[in-house]
């Protein structure tokens, strides 16, 4: 682990390179403007690298699925996983993987693959949508302000 400075996301680099090549994977660094490109027989997978979540790595996660269905995202490890819910289920509705990195004072980098990029299954939810229909159909006009929760107009 880098002393006395900040993590970059070139310091992602190495401990992902690492893990994909004790899989089996060549691994290249900034190809055709992907971050990490890796190869094993004709499965090519890219990953996308920064140091918090963001659109802009989303932006450029969702331009390389033109290339690859197998697309990462990779980050440094959250200190508090609870509020990585919602990016969970963007990422897999994106269907893009996702991939943590961390640094211990001692230990390693640890790589963690915490989900890879599979196809979206939507699952509608009738009773929440029944839910939404009834009580549209039991108020007699329009008294909230969209936007505002819990405050009447």
């Amino acid at each position: 682990m880098p002393k006395a400075r900040t993590l970059t996301e070139a310091d992602l680099y190495q401990p992902i390179a690492r893990h994909l090549e004790g899989l089996g994977y060549t691994v290249r660094g900034e190809v055709m403007d992907c971050d990490i490109t890796a190869t094993r027989g004709d499965e090519l997978v890219v990953i996308e690298m920064k140091r918090t979540f963001s659109t802009a790595l989303l932006v450029q996660a969702t331009k390389r699925q033109r290339i690859t269905d197998s697309v990462y995202v990779a980050v440094l490890r959250p200190k508090q996983r609870r509020q990585w819910n919602g990016f969970r289920h963007l990422l897999r509705r994106l269907e893009l993987g996702l991939i943590f990195v961390s640094f211990g004072r001692r230990r390693k980098p640890r790589v963690e693959v915490i989900f890879h990029p599979v196809p979206h299954q939507r699952q509608k939810r009738k009773a929440a949508k029944r839910a939404v229909l009834t009580e549209m159909e039991g108020r007699s006009g329009d008294f909230n302000c969209g936007g505002r929760t819990r405050h009447r107009s």
